[in-house]
């Protein structure tokens, strides 16, 4: 686990919920909070009675006390192993542990997805309470092409629009190689959602030939792949 320097403190919170603690128990709070955020399991701490009293500076019998009146005005939950050990957990320090893990894998599955090049793949790391967590990532086919798996790849999907009489008469891989130049330019992610937007907005080539873009044609492939952003933004 790394190590991060520091943890959020709450004033309020602990005015709150240390103003029925005795003194000695308040002091021996803020011990144990620094002992658990340093904790390999953090949030956790098991120990003996012993190493909680060497923890605290104060005697084992002491030590017991202060965690009974912890446990007892509920400022934390413990487990009594089966050979004496304690286990304290501080509740809020466990849950911003497990939020602080899931954004982590959401920005790494994001980059990941951004590095490849195509991909719009949900970052959200699923619920267990969601019906169906891919229903909320799945994008809308164009017309006429054929469906693929939610988990199609990338060259797979690049065939489908191809395939697809909606494109009929332009070069795929010709916009794919311009919405990607457009999306490095201007620092995008060139997504599925926002390339097929591209290709809606693309024009056709006179008797199948490409020439040299005009400058007027340059600004309207930015206006394009604005309006296509925001397309995909809107979805």
């Amino acid at each position: 686990m790394g190590k991060l320097p520091a943890f959020q403190f709450y004033p309020g919170d602990w005015i709150q919920d240390t103003a029925t603690l005795s003194l000695s128990a308040r002091g021996a709070w803020i011990d144990l909070l620094c002992a658990l955020w340093r904790s390999p399991i953090r949030g956790q701490l098991t120990l003996s009675i012993i190493e909680y009293g060497r923890l605290l500076r104060t005697t084992p019998l002491r030590a017991r006390a202060v965690l009974d009146e912890l446990i007892h005005r509920q400022i934390c939950t413990s487990v009594t192993e089966g050979n004496g050990d304690v286990t304290v957990i501080n509740r809020r320090m466990e849950r911003e542990e497990r939020e602080r893990k899931s954004t982590r894998l959401r920005v790494k599955r994001f980059r990941n997805a951004e590095s490849n090049g195509i991909g719009n793949g949900d970052v959200t790391v699923p619920s267990s309470s969601s019906k169906d967590s891919s229903s909320s990532s799945k994008l809308k086919a164009p017309p006429g092409a054929a469906r693929l798996p939610p988990q199609t790849t990338d060259t797979a999907w690049m065939e489908s629009l191809k395939a697809n009489s909606t494109y009929q008469g332009l070069d795929v891989d010709l916009e794919w190689g311009k919405a990607r130049m457009w999306c490095e330019t201007n620092r995008r992610m060139c997504s599925r959602r926002f390339f097929v937007n591209w290709l809606n907005k693309a024009e056709r080539p006179i008797n199948g030939t490409t020439r040299p873009l005009a400058k007027w044609e340059q600004s309207l492939m930015r206006v394009r792949a604005a309006d296509a952003e925001r397309q995909a933004q809107d979805d």
